[in-house]
């Protein structure tokens, strides 16, 4: 049918939407409703997709702990534990960062999850096993939460008193 691509265009995802041309069997400007497939590792280990709507499900989540007097050490200590659990058993977590602050006697943590899913997986696993030992020796807060976090996540969060904030994606670029 002319005015139709012949075939799906492939991209390097970023995060947010990005709506790719329509498909030889669809209407022009009309995106399918099929999920988009990983084909390969792309430019700088991003992941190469095909499909004609893709919309990055990323999440990042930056955050603080604040220690006891006398505790940075036994707290940094620990989130290097947090570190090696969430790279050894969480394929979901894409990266975690820690930084610290003497002045401020607090950490401040980075953590990239693919999608809610992997926050999700994170929160009730590695973050639920460390949860009690980080709280005897430290305050958290805040955390911000940059993505589309579901209304049950946000509400557990709520539960643990994290003085959670969430902020959805509007623009931006990755290198």
């Amino acid at each position: 049918m002319a005015g139709h691509p012949s075939s799906a265009h492939r991209i390097v995802d970023g995060h947010g939407p990005v709506r790719i041309a329509a498909t030889t069997d669809e209407p022009q400007g009309r995106a399918a409703e099929s999920p988009v497939r990983l084909l390969a590792r792309g430019f700088n280990g991003k992941p190469r997709l095909e499909g004609v709507l893709v919309e990055s499900n990323h999440i990042t989540v930056v955050y603080k702990w604040t220690a006891q007097p006398g505790k940075l050490a036994e707290l940094t200590s620990i989130y290097k534990g947090v570190t090696d659990a969430m790279e050894r058993d969480e394929p979901g977590a894409e990266a975690v960062h820690i930084y610290v602050s003497e002045e401020e006697n607090a950490l401040y943590v980075r953590d990239e999850f693919v999608d809610a899913g992997a926050l999700g997986f994170h929160l009730s696993s590695t973050a639920a096993d460390h949860f009690p030992q980080l709280l005897a020796i430290a305050t958290p807060g805040p955390f911000f939460f940059f993505g589309n976090v579901p209304a049950e996540m946000k509400q557990a969060t709520e539960q643990m008193q994290l003085g959670a904030e969430f902020a959805t994606h509007a623009a931006g670029f990755d290198r």
